[in-house]
């Protein structure tokens, strides 16, 4: 299989945290990558294009700055299935991770988890304006 090429589809950026859409520009059906860039790390993954980007925005908005635990499948990673998790225990925790055989996870909490919340109701919205 051939090297895909990508370009930036919308981006957004709020505090510590970048978040950058690519799709594919190359023949056959589009991919939509995201990319999560804090200051601390960086996580790239296939996500279900616009419809995956307002699924996370929302998921951020409606779970930020609670204490109940929320799980959003977001995306894959090399066929691992890559999930949000709203943590119970702390209002401004969320774990992102991928996990198989072998596990990523990046651990997000105030102030780059609401930067994440606007980053993502901000990538939202430049995408639904096309």
């Amino acid at each position: 299989m051939s090297e895909r090429t990508w370009g930036l589809h919308a981006l957004a950026r709020c505090g510590q945290v970048d978040l950058d859409l690519d799709d594919s520009t190359d023949d056959g059906p589009v991919t939509y990558m995201l990319t999560i860039a804090l200051r601390w790390a960086e996580l790239r993954f296939e996500i279900a294009g616009p419809s995956g980007v307002h699924a996370l925005s929302a998921f951020m908005r409606e779970n930020h700055g609670r204490k109940a635990f929320a799980e959003l499948d977001v995306g894959v990673l090399d066929g691992l299935p890559v999930w949000i998790i709203k943590d119970d225990e702390h209002p401004d925790r969320f774990f992102i991770g991928a996990a198989g055989e072998g596990r990523v996870r990046l651990t997000i909490v105030d102030p780059a988890a609401a930067d994440l919340v606007r980053a993502s109701e901000e990538l939202a919205a430049e995408v639904a304006a096309g």
